[in-house]
């Protein structure tokens, strides 16, 4: 009796602390990256990842219980979120090597760090488009009408906070995804731009007061030039 018991509610539990210790990981590793300390993004992730290998040892150390029937829905639950939960981690991990190369070929094109910028946007498109990939399956899953109903009521707020926590970061892989395709174009040859800047404080039919603009010249993957000069000098 005190087995069953134990198969009834040790998945939940594990399963429950899981995801919170998750989640809060998850949004460490999110503050960190806005920082642009991707390092301690990446830790954030790794104690994220001993959280899963934590639950999913306790989920099959009960294999003797799981085997007689008892919570099965529990159990397969259990098994899938920790597969899901590891497939995000290598997802975001992705992620933050590729804003980290991303942000690396914006400071070789201002010439902050040697060499040219194209090898950091192109790790950046793999590794971002990986990211995109997998995340995105991750949350398919967990918003499918399948999930749904097998869904434990008692983790439930959990997984909502867990899907929106997954969902920023899947904003933010696309986001970086294309200006990993966008940059490499816009800084690749000779070229020039002329970037008219608005006043949002004082607004116009088409959007603010222009100001002033700025010119701003490329060549081979280098800024040249960043000429900024107010309106009435033109």
């Amino acid at each position: 009796k005190e087995n069953i018991i134990t198969g009834l509610i040790f998945p939940v539990v594990a399963l429950g602390w899981g995801i919170a210790s998750f989640r809060f990981q998850l949004s460490q590793a999110s503050g960190n990256l806005a920082k642009g300390e991707f390092d301690k993004s990446l830790t954030s992730l790794a104690q994220a990842k001993l959280g899963i290998d934590e639950a999913e040892s306790i989920i099959e150390s009960l294999e003797v219980v799981r085997k007689t029937g008892i919570a099965k829905s529990q159990f397969d639950q259990a098994e899938s979120l920790t597969s899901l939960a590891s497939s995000s981690i290598t997802s975001i991990q992705s992620a933050i090597r590729g804003v980290q190369s991303l942000y690396l070929g914006l400071r070789s094109t201002t010439g902050d760090i040697q060499g040219p910028p194209f090898e950091h946007f192109e790790k950046a498109n793999v590794e971002l488009g990986f990211a995109d990939s997998n995340l995105s399956q991750a949350l398919a899953f967990l918003k499918s009408e399948e999930f749904r109903k097998s869904e434990i009521p008692l983790i439930k707020t959990q997984l909502t906070r867990l899907s929106e926590n997954l969902g920023n970061f899947d904003k933010l892989i696309k986001k970086g995804l294309a200006a990993s395709i966008i940059l490499p174009k816009i800084v690749s040859s000779d070229k020039n731009y002329l970037i008219l800047l608005q006043n949002n404080m004082e607004l116009r039919p088409g959007g603010g007061f222009i100001g002033s603009y700025a010119l701003i010249s490329f060549e081979g993957g280098k800024l040249k030039k960043l000429e900024v000069n107010d309106i009435y000098a033109i």
